[in-house]
């Protein structure tokens, strides 16, 4: 190899990924689809579902803006998923105080 190619190995960054955030990711899907089939059959777990979907989108939008450098639908995984965590956590709290 000659010195130029050297320079440019050295010079080019190495990305560690790490794969928390992806297996976190995997861990809510399942999380979030038993969670859905569970609300299907008892409609009081709605709020823990919508909680479940909006934590999964975050994670998905940061895993988008990581792992994949996809920044197109970040910002609305982002904006559904605080929607989703907000209304959920009004829910959630509304049926502490009934």
């Amino acid at each position: 190899m000659s010195k130029s190619q050297n320079k440019i190995k050295e010079k080019t960054p190495t990305v560690k990924i790490s794969y928390p955030m992806l297996y976190l990711q995997a861990i809510l899907t399942i999380v979030m689809l038993i969670l859905g089939v569970i609300t299907l059959f008892k409609g009081t777990f709605l709020p823990w579902f919508e909680l479940s979907l909006g934590i999964t989108l975050l994670d998905i939008a940061l895993n988008n803006a990581l792992f994949y450098k996809r920044n197109g639908g970040t910002i609305l995984y982002v904006i559904i998923g605080l929607l989703l965590v907000c209304m959920s956590i009004i829910a959630i709290v509304g049926d502490i105080f009934k």
